[in-house]
């Protein structure tokens, strides 16, 4: 059939109530202030621009989803933001970058019973990137890596600025991640801000030099082993709770 495109300029919006699914010779653009709603969204085929705006994915409850294939980069020089929410998941990524280039960034926010998925997590490889995890207290939403082989690391790469926030009792890495790391040996930065009963953590959770995790009222980080040899722990009113005697700190 024949090609069908999309652009969503600055300032423009488009929602739909049901899914939007791109067939093989299909294009969406999706530029910096413009913004796409559905409750399903399908670029397994046909061609994303994501180099700024807002991809949001409602599912109003109705279990709504972003399927794509393989490895996935929210990165750009407008700051490219995906918002999972109300009960929204991804299906099909194997590793996630946010903020994958030098001078590029991105934003992903999981929100109100939502669910992200992925083989693997990195926010803030070479750019600058930012994961925002909120909802209501929950063991079974948040964020997945998967079980027993999943890393999660936040400032991955000289140049790279992570950010992870969990909040309002959301859960980072349930699922059984084998790694958090924060910040890298050459030189990337990596920053947790756990709250309001958001928790984070991994088998092994390791911290960098700059690198740093701040735990304010009614947050926590759960840890199997906690290598610390560089990085700083601000005790702000949460909780710090490792499952060894593990323990390694400046």
């Amino acid at each position: 059939g024949a090609a069908s495109s999309m652009t969503v300029q600055s300032g423009g919006s488009a929602t739909f109530d049901g899914s939007l699914t791109l067939s093989n010779s299909s294009n969406l653009a999706l530029a910096a202030r413009g913004s796409v709603t559905a409750l399903n969204f399908d670029d397994q085929h046909g061609t994303f621009s994501f180099s700024g705006g807002k991809l949001t994915i409602d599912a109003a409850g109705n279990n709504g989803a972003y399927y794509h294939t393989g490895n996935l980069a929210i990165d750009g020089a407008n700051t490219p933001t995906l918002v999972l929410q109300n009960a929204a998941a991804t299906q099909g990524i194997s590793a996630l970058v946010i903020g994958s280039d030098t001078g590029h960034s991105g934003a992903v926010a999981v929100q109100n019973y939502s669910t992200l998925y992925a083989d693997s997590i990195t926010v803030g490889n070479h750019g600058s990137g930012t994961l925002t995890v909120s909802g209501p207290l929950d063991p079974y939403y948040g964020v997945v890596t998967r079980a027993y082989s999943g890393y999660f690391y936040v400032g991955a790469a000289a140049g790279g600025v992570g950010t992870l926030v969990v909040d309002s009792g959301a859960l980072a890495n349930y699922g059984g991640v084998h790694l958090l790391q924060l910040g890298s040996a050459d030189g990337g930065v990596g920053t947790v801000i756990a709250r309001n009963q958001g928790s984070a953590g991994g088998d092994t959770v390791r911290l960098y030099a700059g690198s740093s995790i701040n735990l304010e009222v009614g947050g926590a980080l759960n840890a199997g082993i906690l290598d610390n040899a560089t990085g700083t722990i601000n005790m702000l009113g949460g909780s710090l709770n490792v499952n060894t005697r593990t323990i390694r700190s400046p």
